[in-house]
């Protein structure tokens, strides 16, 4: 089997679709699989992958869920399947109107190659390396780049989630991925944010690295902009319908990072680590949230009027004044 699995979620992508398969299939680095999976498009869509798995009988392979989904599911689904069938080193994902230059697999996959054997050294391991990001819009034109607080190397696994869950965009989950690590990982809910949650889980298990030798072009389109287009196109209805951001599943996503994170620290201080990261994760969460909320009208005031926030909110305030005597009474 090949080293690399390169998945494709695809509805409806007619206008770009070709071009981004041609992205792929022109690459430089030819040890890889495509795995394309038509979420029911009703364009020509479907033409233009059985055209390519026609062309290209050895690398293509086409999915197809049983019935269409939501985008976050659609995402899941292949994120599933790639686990369970468990042949490929390595796996990346690209949009169905993204587009990769010629070198980019060979950049990352040497990339990845020697940080693997570096780590291993130490007793370490890479999760996943992503690459320099510009935005372009739907004529291909370049608007701006796509930079963070991450386009370090942190060869250390214990890096602090709540970090990631603010540092996390999207050329991150579009990174390649050290399977090993990823399979580890499971989509424990299809909401909004699912890709701060999987990559913060994956800064646990290894380093994140950044390569700036190579470039992904991720298109914007226009029907992507705002929240509640983005909420539309990519969140099942009964989704919608509990929040715009359904945080009662991000939460319980929280909670399960903490329990993870928590687990490679020394026993001896598990308790004060877990207030430390409970109560900063939260936070960084509440203010994420509102951040984005910011694109619904009346959202914001809705959210933080829910009681159930507002326990969180007071169970956060709580937590931060208990480490605070905690520090007060070591000094």
């Amino acid at each position: 089997m090949s080293k690399v699995a390169v998945w494709m979620p695809v509805y409806n992508e007619e206008r770009h679709l070709r071009a981004a398969l041609e992205s792929v299939m022109e690459q430089r680095f030819k040890d890889f699989s495509l795995y394309v999976s038509d979420n029911h498009s009703t364009d020509a869509s479907t033409a233009i992958i059985r055209d390519y798995s026609l062309r290209f009988p050895d690398q293509f392979l086409s999915l197809r869920p049983a019935n269409h989904l939501p985008g976050i599911e659609h995402m899941k689904y292949i994120w599933d399947y790639l686990r369970d069938e468990g042949t490929h080193e390595y796996s990346i994902h690209l949009g169905a109107h993204d587009l990769w230059p010629p070198e980019h697999l060979q950049v990352l996959v040497g990339r990845m190659d020697r940080g693997l054997a570096v780590s291993a050294a130490l007793g370490r391991t890479v999760a996943l390396t992503y690459s320099d990001t510009w935005v372009i819009n739907d004529d291909g034109v370049r608007l701006y780049p796509l930079s963070d607080v991450m386009q370090v190397d942190q060869m250390r696994p214990e890096i602090i989630p709540q970090f990631v869950l603010m540092g996390v965009r999207a050329p991150h989950l579009f990174g390649i991925w050290n399977e090993a690590v990823r399979r580890k990982i499971r989509v424990r809910h299809c909401c909004s944010g699912w890709d701060h949650f999987v990559v913060a889980e994956a800064a646990m298990h290894g380093a994140i690295a950044f390569e700036g030798a190579t470039t992904l072009e991720m298109r914007i389109s226009s029907y992507d902009k705002g929240l509640a287009g983005y909420g539309s196109k990519h969140l099942a209805e009964d989704v919608l319908a509990a929040g715009p951001l359904d945080f009662r599943n991000q939460l319980e996503w929280c909670v399960h990072l903490i329990d993870v994170a928590v687990q490679s620290t020394p026993e001896a201080t598990r308790a004060i680590s877990r207030s430390l990261l409970t109560s900063s994760m939260v936070s960084m969460y509440l203010t994420l949230r509102s951040y984005n909320l910011q694109a619904v009208p009346g959202a914001p005031e809705r959210f933080f009027a829910d009681p159930r926030v507002q326990q969180i909110i007071l169970a956060s305030r709580h937590i931060d004044e208990q480490v605070r005597l905690f520090i007060d009474c070591k000094t």
